[in-house]
């Protein structure tokens, strides 16, 4: 019975010391060519139209890492050591990547990287006639072809190795991406939200998760048509990816539900990322960047304080998100204006890209919080001497304390400015202002509901 060939365990064979010294000087002399092959290469190419895109201007551009590339083969052909197994030279398989990656950005087909590869077969085997040293025997000559043909062989098809695993990687990624919006789809959200959680279990971490959707979306596709639909689904996801840390995540989990997970977050932190979403969405609107009317209801819900499972924290969640939304309509029934989105305490650029931390105001954003509707009315004794001047942080006090939010938690760091004596703290004043405000506008809606 005839022995199966085993290509797998295929050695190179053993070289002579004639063989080596001749294979070696040929080694140096294509390394030191390598930029006339290449030249070569792209001149025939250009000559028989085998590859179009070397029609780009510039000759470097053209050539590209093709230089380097042949002279790894010349270091592959003067390194087959004896009974050394055959297989695709590191340093060779590097420089084929690279070479592919260099292509493919400059816009060459997979058929026109391998035709190249192909050129480059016939073009070396030229400049090895040319070269090789004439006294050798004709079996060292094959033995030096098949040695060409097997390395040039193992890079074509290294290169389909690196197309199958980039087109694996992009259908798998494009797999768990929603298509309108980039972010993740249901089932990838799910997942990942399963993972974070097992790590904030295991290192006793907090995570906070916040359910959001658009509101009367049904009436902007009906109104306004579907395309604005679009920009409005799409403007909101690009808001909260401008929004989180790299370790947060989104998904869009439905028509225009989207859900984002706050890593190692408080629950004060969750609520102020969702003041930010809102102001950012209402200088959307004023922009035009999203439809007129583009607007949100929320709900957060936090690991492992208020759930202990992926499932029940989204219920938890997706249940405050509906008392939201009829808290809101219920107050738009009853003539009550909700007050704006606080205005941002940092610019982007000047946040510490930490939703965990606790804010510091200064002292100059310790100030009187002034009206902001006409029902919100906050009434504040604070001293005008004393450093109260108007601030977004002095009014994001008052909005913190509306949503029933512990604003003592808000680290505030009160400095004298003229008076070294220590001055009365106005913060209780504002608050206590602010606390009142909301038991006047919730006797007011009640009357309303009432009449």
């Amino acid at each position: 019975m005839r022995a199966r060939h085993d290509f797998a365990s295929e050695r190179v064979e053993p070289l002579g010391s004639r063989e080596q010294v001749a294979f070696g000087d040929l080694a140096l002399a294509l390394r030191a060519a390598s930029w006339d092959v290449a030249m070569g290469v792209v001149d025939t190419g250009l000559e028989r139209d085998l590859i179009p895109s070397y029609a780009a201007p510039g000759t470097i551009t053209r050539l590209a890492t093709l230089p380097a590339f042949i002279g790894g083969l010349a270091m592959a052909i003067n390194r087959p050591a004896p009974g050394r197994h055959r297989g695709t030279n590191p340093i060779l398989a590097r420089l084929a990547r690279d070479h592919v990656i260099e292509r493919e950005q400059a816009g060459f087909t997979a058929r026109e990287i391998v035709q190249e590869f192909l050129l480059l077969r016939r073009v070396m085997w030229r400049f090895v006639q040319e070269t090789i040293d004439p006294t050798l025997d004709a079996r060292s000559v094959l033995k030096l072809e098949d040695l060409l043909n097997s390395i040039l062989d193992e890079v074509i098809a290294e290169c389909t190795v690196i197309y199958f695993d980039r087109a694996t990687q992009e259908l798998s990624e494009r797999s768990r991406r929603d298509s309108l919006t980039g972010l993740l789809n249901h089932q990838a959200f799910n997942n990942r939200l399963d993972e974070e959680i097992d790590r904030a279990r295991r290192y006793g971490s907090e995570l906070q998760v916040i359910y959001c959707d658009l509101d009367d979306f049904t009436a902007i596709n009906d109104e306004l048509g579907h395309a604005e639909g679009d920009r409005a689904l799409v403007g909101l996801a690009r808001i909260v990816m401008d929004s989180i840390r790299d370790s947060d995540f989104c998904g869009r989990i439905g028509g225009d539900e989207f859900v984002i997970g706050l890593v190692e977050t408080t629950d004060m932190a969750a609520h102020l990322l969702l003041d930010r979403l809102r102001a950012r969405l209402a200088h959307a609107v004023a922009e035009d960047l999203v439809p007129t009317g583009t607007k949100i209801s929320a709900g957060c819900a936090g690991f492992p304080s208020e759930a202990d499972c992926a499932q029940d924290l989204l219920v938890v969640a997706d249940r405050r998100l509906y008392d939201d939304k009829r808290a809101r309509k219920a107050a738009l029934a009853a003539g009550i204006t909700p007050p704006p989105p606080v205005p941002e305490l940092f610019s982007p650029e000047e946040s510490t890209d930490e939703p965990g931390a606790e804010i510091e105001i200064p002292s100059e954003a310790v100030a009187e919080v002034t009206t902001a509707t006409d029902t919100f009315e906050v009434d504040h004794d604070v001293d005008e001497s004393s450093s109260s001047i108007s601030s977004p942080a002095a009014r994001a006090i008052a909005h913190a304390a509306m949503q029933d939010r512990p604003v003592e938690t808000i680290v505030v760091e009160v400095d004298a400015v003229d008076d070294p004596a220590p001055a009365p703290d106005p913060v209780d004043d504002v608050v206590e202002a602010a606390r009142r405000a909301i038991e006047d506008a919730r006797r007011r809606a009640e009357q309303s509901i009432e009449t």
